[in-house]
């Protein structure tokens, strides 16, 4: 430890701190000293969110690919009938969707 010597008397030098950690107290103090700007910047953030998602319109969009193999059979299928098609054959609905 290292002295200062001022009019004969001998002060001792503070060491700086190693470390500082925010206590959590301190943290709180300073949530609650701004805790009116946090609400206002909470409520203008969240009330415009709020409206547009309650007054936005419903729509659906969906898509889908029709994969055709050309070098598979042509089968006769229509959405109506489920008779014997032109070939020969009963169409199921595993027959359909292979």
């Amino acid at each position: 430890m290292d002295f200062v010597q001022i009019e004969g008397t001998q002060i001792p030098l503070l060491e700086a701190p190693q470390k500082y950690e925010n206590p959590p107290r301190r943290i709180l103090y300073v949530i609650f000293k701004h805790k009116q700007l946090i609400r206002a910047i909470f409520l203008l953030l969240s009330v415009p969110m709020c409206l547009y998602l309650l007054f936005r319109p419903t729509e659906y969009v969906a898509s889908s690919k029709v994969l055709i193999k050309p070098s598979r059979e042509f089968l006769n299928v229509s959405p109506i009938s489920r008779d014997v098609g032109s070939t020969g054959i009963y169409l199921t609905p595993e027959i359909i969707n292979t």
